[in-house]
């Protein structure tokens, strides 16, 4: 079996948010923009429709559920406390129009420190730590386009990369955001791991980080 550890934007069921300046309603929130974004492109091109998130690990394998379910238990301990996360995209959109998964694309731009500290924290509960010759390396993220992002497109044929997506997600304006603050992540059976296989995706965990 296996799963995945995502990052999930403010405004999805189950979020805490983290003050006043951060009251959107939950119609009007990232998670719900970046929902509406995935599931009109899902319509328009026969994809699959998936939650919004930044994936932090994918590929954790496990040989049953129960196993599954201890390995959220330990992140839930783990990541308890950890505290909100920053995350700030770039202006372009990307796609990989032969990778079915990496699509189309938000990227991380950069990548916050807490968010790395996040990636590597959460790598270690599942001991799966990226080390050089025993010493901890560099954070890598899977090819073709190896970099942290939130997908906006899974299946064949994505559509052009345009700004209008962007644009939905986090508003028209030059001026505008390009970031949220999430507070949570959540631990998935990505298996079948295919365009095929999401709809048989299931959730494990939702992990509060405050």
């Amino acid at each position: 079996m296996k799963l995945s550890l995502w990052l999930v934007p403010p405004g999805g069921d189950g979020d805490e948010e983290g003050g006043a300046s951060e009251s959107a309603s939950e119609t009007n929130s990232v998670f719900a923009r970046t929902q509406k974004v995935i599931d009109d492109l899902s319509a328009q091109r026969n994809g699959s429709g998936f939650t919004p998130h930044v994936t932090l690990v994918g590929g954790i394998k496990v040989g049953s559920e129960p196993e599954a379910l201890a390995l959220a238990e330990r992140l839930r301990n783990g990541l308890s406390g950890f505290g909100p996360v920053d995350c700030s995209f770039g202006n372009l959109v990307l796609s990989a129009p032969d990778c079915w998964n990496q699509a189309l694309v938000l990227e991380l731009v950069p990548p916050s420190e807490a968010f790395l500290r996040l990636c590597r924290a959460s790598r270690k509960l599942l001991g799966m730590e990226q080390t050089t010759n025993g010493e901890e390396s560099c954070l890598t993220f899977p090819p073709p386009l190896g970099v942290p992002h939130m997908s906006l497109y899974y299946g064949d044929s994505p559509p052009p990369p345009s700004d209008e997506y962007r644009s939905r997600v986090f508003g028209s304006s030059s001026n505008h955001e390009q970031s949220f603050r999430a507070h949570r992540v959540m631990l998935w059976k990505t298996d079948p791991s295919s365009a095929e296989g999401v709809p048989e995706w299931e959730p494990l965990a939702d992990i509060s980080l405050l």
